[in-house]
């Protein structure tokens, strides 16, 4: 078991990496790694700097197929225990509520560690990692517009220069649909 009793208050969480990269987080000790996720199942801040750090953490996790996979064992094993936990009938009241939330908690950074190809650039995994919700709305909209464009342009003849150079953006900035068919999982 990496930790015993994750389920209990946090009174001095970790601090999210900065800058955030997979790597770095790819190269934790597996208890660090697991610590990191307990301490962030949830934002410490409901908006603002700390928020969005949060929601870059969850993003990269989700987006790195290694890290995402590291991910669900850790919170796998969160839940086995503190299910264990429950079922033991070792728990005082206030310990199996806390743990009945910790369940929640994991439970729903398993939704989020979850591909969802209906998010908006949720098919262009790492590239996207860094990109705010609201971000990815926008520029989700601009690829579709130059895919569509890319197909139309290819279905009724001769792309011009100018056409080669706006599809070429998209492989530049790795959020062409065109290359992302095989990072799609879990869907």
């Amino acid at each position: 078991m990496l930790l015993e009793r994750p389920w209990d208050r946090v009174k001095s969480p970790v601090t999210i990496p900065e800058p955030l990269n997979a790597d770095q987080i790819g190269q934790m000790a597996a208890v660090d790694f697991a610590v990191l996720l307990r301490d962030h199942l949830v934002p410490r801040e409901p908006a603002g700097g700390g928020r969005r750090q949060w929601e870059r953490l969850w993003d990269l996790l989700a987006a790195d197929d290694r890290l995402a996979d590291r991910a669900f064992d850790v919170l796998d094993e969160f839940l086995d225990a503190a299910e264990a936990a429950l079922e033991s009938g070792e728990l005082d009241s206030h310990q199996q509520s806390r743990a009945r939330k910790f369940t929640r908690f994991c439970e729903d950074g398993w939704k989020r560690l979850q591909v969802d190809s209906d998010r908006p650039l949720g098919w262009a995994g790492r590239a996207a990692a860094n990109f705010s919700p609201p971000a990815r709305k926008v520029l989700q909209q601009l690829v579709d517009a130059i895919d569509t464009h890319r197909r139309e342009v290819t279905a009724g003849g001769v792309p011009s220069a100018e056409d080669r150079q706006l599809w070429s953006a998209l492989r530049a900035v790795d959020l062409d649909p065109e290359g992302a068919r095989g990072r799609r999982r879990r869907e």
